[in-house]
């Protein structure tokens, strides 16, 4: 092997100290960019897991604990009757026999909404306007069909007997027969979906929001690469893209966590009962590129080489056929 004369020496020698310094440079930039990537990121992420706690603790969680409360006393005021046409219904067939046990069923009725599930209404309707800012997009058209409701209940209530001191009067004997029609305690018969709508409307929200929140926590936790797509949420047997329609972002994991065994949904053990909701249908997504599809949790992910074989149909086939209450749209 030939030796470098000594004049080029030197030369050799300041090749090689640039060499480093270049290497050294080049690493110490990437690094830095990929930081400062990194921490755009999370900043991103974290601004969208405050607006999400933001939306659960504030709108969404108090307004699914309300619905639930308000779903409890209305079962329990209608007994063994499955629905309040058929309770009054039983009360006015009664009240025709024996005034008194009759007059007693309604006021048992006007009771259970007078003092419960009136309050519980007008509290979910402060929840709802003091909140209106926390709603994606626009004013959920659920909420503003139960605001109307709300106001009409305030007419029906304020045709009922009251005291001097405000409150029910439960020992007053009814003596006409329209004192129990279904509009004079509780609202018309086209009311009474709103409450179905709103039910299912705000516990489709609540657990997406939920889902989006575990799915931000465990991106930032571990440091998982995903796309945020957007779940639209609209009433059981709502039609699709109209304005009941609610849009509301999700977080989809996209590759393995650092650590991982493989790629997972992200989002815990969240929502187990997916397969008993008929409200949303999944659609596949429209992204250039494929995504991960979330998953009930526990179950398994497409397999990638069906994928890029051409069998995706298939698989989100069997997805549509499972998951029956989200529609997954990637943010283009």
């Amino acid at each position: 092997m030939a030796t470098p004369s000594p004049e080029l020496m030197p030369l050799w020698a300041g090749l090689a100290v640039s060499g480093s310094v270049l290497i050294a440079t080049v690493a110490a930039v990437v690094t830095y960019c990929h930081s400062r990537q990194q921490a755009r990121r999370d900043q991103r992420l974290r601004a969208r897991l405050s607006r999400v706690n933001e939306q659960l603790s504030k709108l969404y969680g108090p307004l699914y604990g309300n619905r639930l409360a308000n779903h409890k006393a209305y079962a329990q005021a209608l007994g063994t009757h499955s629905t309040l046409d058929s309770y009054l219904n039983d009360a006015l067939q009664t009240w025709q026999m024996d005034r008194h046990t009759g007059s007693m069923m309604l006021s048992r009725w006007r009771t259970f909404l007078f003092y419960i599930m009136y309050p519980l209404d007008l509290k979910a309707e402060e929840i709802i306007r003091d909140n209106i800012h926390l709603c994606e997009g626009h004013f959920p058209q659920g909420f503003a069909d139960f605001l109307f409701h709300t106001n009409y209940l305030r007419i029906v209530l304020s045709h009922w007997q009251l005291r001097k001191d405000g409150t029910l009067d439960t020992e007053l004997e009814y003596a006409q027969e329209d004192d129990f029609y279904r509009e004079n305690n509780g609202g018309f018969a086209f009311h009474y979906p709103i409450f179905d709508q709103l039910d299912v409307f705000v516990k489709d929200t609540y657990e997406s929001l939920l889902l989006h929140q575990q799915g931000l926590l465990k991106a930032l936790k571990e440091g998982d690469s995903g796309e945020v797509g957007t779940v639209l949420v609209s009433p059981r047997g709502a039609e699709q893209a109209t304005e009941v329609t609610e849009v509301y972002p999700i977080y989809v994991p996209v590759g393995p966590a650092k650590g991982g065994k493989g790629a997972t949904n992200g989002h815990g053990s969240v929502r187990k009962d997916i397969e008993d909701r008929d409200a949303l249908t999944m659609e596949p997504d429209d992204a250039p590129e494929p995504y991960e599809v979330p998953v009930e949790p526990s179950r398994k992910s497409p397999d990638r080489d069906a994928v890029k074989k051409g069998k995706m149909e298939d698989k989100l086939q069997e997805l549509r056929q499972e998951l029956q209450s989200v529609v997954y749209v990637p943010n283009q």
